[in-house]
């Protein structure tokens, strides 16, 4: 098995990286969708904004992705983004 850590082969750049996840993300992607949303939950080399954040981990929940459907769990759960509600949550 392949694996790869952030900035391997290539100097690391995140605004870079957000650039590709967008890219994949927009084409359907339902696992890179939670890439940019996990970038935009934590600031990560773009403005904190937990209503994006939640757009990108609903999308890839839509489709069936694993990791948006915990991640949205987890917005809910928290009230970041959306009104905090444990039952949707769950």
């Amino acid at each position: 098995m392949l694996t790869c850590k952030i900035g391997e082969g290539v100097a690391q750049d995140i605004a870079e990286a957000v650039t590709w996840y967008r890219r994949a993300a927009e084409q359907g992607c339902a696992a890179a969708q939670s890439n940019p949303g996990s970038m935009y939950e934590n600031g990560e080399s773009v403005s904190q904004d937990y209503t994006e954040a939640v757009k990108w981990y609903r999308l890839s929940a839509e489709q069936g992705c694993a990791l948006g459907q915990r991640n949205l769990g987890v917005m809910y759960a928290n009230g970041w983004g959306v009104s905090q509600e444990y039952v949707k949550a769950f």
